[in-house]
């Protein structure tokens, strides 16, 4: 069981092989973002995807565009240097923007994305 606050959950494949997920479950959790990212920890690349909560298809279909939502992106177990982080819309591959990123000694890279009104991919590289 986790604390209620703010987590940093790894999984991290550390053997030879593909890394298999079924599915993971987790309960009574309600976030206005839905992330998910693969990182490549030896490049230190990594894609995400985030998808706003309210970006839904009866919400779509009855026309209601969501609240845009002001998003930091936050993610562990980079390599200290310089990141640029290109933002894609999904659908179109279009890119929309592009984010410089510092990550220090704590591995750290937290930069503050563009307005997040339906869904956004990542595309992060050591610049």
């Amino acid at each position: 069981p986790l604390e209620a606050g703010e987590q940093d959950i790894i999984l991290e494949n550390v053997g030879d092989d593909w890394l298999r997920l079924d599915y993971i479950e987790v309960g009574n959790l309600a976030v206005p973002v839905r992330t998910l990212t693969l990182r490549d920890g030896v490049q230190s690349v990594t894609v995400a995807w985030l998808h706003h909560r309210e970006y839904t298809w009866d919400r779509i279909a009855a026309e209601e565009e969501p609240v845009p939502l002001t998003v930091r992106y936050r993610v562990a177990g980079m390599r200290a240097g310089r990141y640029r982080v290109e933002v894609w819309e999904p659908l179109t591959g279009e890119i929309v923007g592009v984010v410089a990123g510092v990550v220090g000694e704590d591995g750290v890279l937290d930069v503050e994305l563009p307005p997040l009104v339906d869904q956004l991919a990542l595309y992060i590289t050591p610049d």
